[in-house]
């Protein structure tokens, strides 16, 4: 009875190996959308070192200013 619930289902027992495969299937769709959105990527990777760089800027600006 228990088979044939499985069967009826589609359920299959969870291993490590299935849980590793999907991960791995995750992770290369994730590289294969980089790399065909290779601007879009680029453009936030960009704009994040850009806001980084402006927050240190910021920052160091009050400190001179801090100083006089």
């Amino acid at each position: 009875m228990e088979y044939a619930k499985d069967v009826s289902f589609n359920l299959k027992c969870g291993s490590k190996e299935d849980v590793k495969l999907h991960r791995t299937n995750l992770m290369s769709k994730c590289i294969l959308k980089a790399k065909r959105h290779k601007v879009i990527i680029s453009i936030i990777i960009l704009t994040a070192l850009m806001i980084a760089l402006d927050c240190f800027l910021i920052a160091n600006f009050i400190n001179v200013l801090s100083s006089l």
